[in-house]
């Protein structure tokens, strides 16, 4: 909300690399990379959360948003997500 978005992407990466599984770090990476618009590492991001979290639909959406990015760019990753 405060548009920090380095801070939090420093300091996601740093816990994300103290404990790889712990999958809120790559949530917060997820947030920090949508803010300054950097959508390839955001479709990464989602799909490693996805595969920490365990939660198949986040697993899913990460996968469709990626097929979407190669596709169509963010706007065809939203599309395909949906």
């Amino acid at each position: 909300m405060a548009r920090h978005y380095d801070e939090v992407i420093a300091i996601c990466q740093k816990l994300a690399n103290e404990n790889p599984t712990f999958a809120q770090a790559h949530a917060g990476l997820v947030g920090g990379y949508w803010g300054k618009r950097m959508y390839p590492q955001v479709v990464e991001e989602m799909r490693v959360f996805g595969q920490l979290s365990g939660n198949r639909n986040n697993s899913d959406f990460a996968l469709a948003t990626e097929q979407g990015l190669r596709s169509g760019g963010w706007k065809g990753a939203l599309t395909k997500g949906i």
